[in-house]
């Protein structure tokens, strides 16, 4: 069998080869100096080195040592840095150690781990303004104890005078029955309530007002009711309110001016209340100026006033209005007025009507 010869193959060219770009070398830390006894401990290499320095803070003026406050300041850059550049850091600062704080004398730089630093606070003190308060409150106390056992067991504030004064009608001797039977006592203790009850239910007395004026008195204060008429009883009057209560009896020379109630209309209880009733309503200087007061039954009262002018009341409604009417014509029956044109002057008026107060008549 024949060999068939074999051809040469075409050279190929070669390739070149692509060389790969040097993969650059880290950086080689330094090392950091072997740690003196005089570096902080934070400067040591491994995972330690990372963690931050603690500040110790600590109040002023000698606190114990459960008041300090440990307090760690985590910085997030300080945390994403490793170990080398804990290490860098301290190497370029020098490898000569910073002098740490000095010691207290309790043995602080002992506690501070890792170069702590302390800072200082104010001291916590405790306010003393509720000792103060307490204080004050204690001493009232005791004064106020002291001043009650004074006035019931010595004699120094014991009752011994009693001053009335408001009353004009009342006679004070009756007064002086209901109150003298406090004198000797206490002041505090005096029952000023139950005697100013006793007091009011005299004849003519509205109201009554007992204080204690230390350290030996009591003043009594009455209020009177106010009379609005009298009646004739002989030589002497009694003196009525508006209710038709005598108030008291007095001379009749010394009777205050006030209208007198015949003795026929004082009989009857219908009668007698209907006049009293409008004379209460009638101011106190008008009440001075009336002579008389009568009727024949109660819707037909009548006053008769000293200049001779006689005012038809009629009943006991309206009592107010009444009066405030009756006061403005007295006042222009006083002065008349002349007509302007004949300058004549109206005859002086006899009768005032205010039985319709709305409509009041004059003639």
């Amino acid at each position: 069998m024949a060999r068939i010869p074999t051809l040469p193959t075409p050279d190929r060219p070669e390739e070149p080869r692509r060389r790969s770009a040097p993969r650059p070398e880290p950086e080689r830390q330094p090392e950091p100096p072997a740690a003196s006894s005089a570096e902080p401990a934070h400067a040591t290499e491994g995972p330690e080195a990372a963690e931050p320095p603690a500040a110790t803070v600590r109040p002023a003026g000698g606190a114990d040592e459960s008041d300090t406050v440990l307090l760690r300041l985590v910085s997030d850059a300080t945390a994403g840095r490793g170990a080398g550049a804990s290490a860098s850091g301290s190497h370029a600062a020098g490898s000569a150690a910073a002098p740490g704080p000095p010691a207290d004398d309790d043995g602080a730089a002992g506690e501070n781990p890792r170069g702590a630093s302390v800072v200082e606070l104010p001291s916590r003190r405790r306010p003393r303004w509720a000792l103060r308060v307490g204080l004050i409150l204690a001493l009232c106390l005791a004064l106020s104890g002291l001043a009650v056992l004074l006035a019931n067991v010595t004699p120094w504030m014991r009752v011994e005078t009693v001053h009335v004064t408001g009353n004009r009608f009342v006679a004070t001797k009756a007064v002086l029955s209901v109150v003298d039977e406090a004198k000797g006592q206490p002041l505090p203790q005096v029952d000023t309530d139950g005697l100013e009850a006793r007091l009011e239910k005299i004849p003519g007395v509205d109201s009554a007002t007992i204080s204690g004026e230390p350290p030996h008195a009591l003043r009594v204060r009455i209020t009177e009711r106010a009379p609005v008429a009298q009646i004739r009883r002989g030589s002497k009057v009694d003196l009525v309110d508006a209710k038709g209560r005598t108030i008291t009896r007095v001379p009749a020379e010394s009777a205050p001016k006030l209208p007198v109630i015949d003795a026929a209309s004082a009989t009857k209880p219908e009668v007698f209340t209907a006049l009293t009733g409008a004379l209460a309503n009638i101011p106190a200087n008008v009440l001075e100026t009336m002579q008389e007061a009568k009727a024949s039954s109660a819707d037909s009262v009548e006053l008769l006033m000293n200049s001779g002018v006689r005012v038809v009341w009629g009943n006991r409604e309206g009592g107010a209005q009444k009066a405030a009417v009756l006061q403005a014509l007295l006042k222009g029956t006083a002065n008349p007025t002349p007509d302007p044109k004949t300058g004549a002057v109206p005859p002086a008026v006899t009768v005032i009507d205010v039985s319709v107060p709305e409509r009041p008549v004059t003639r």
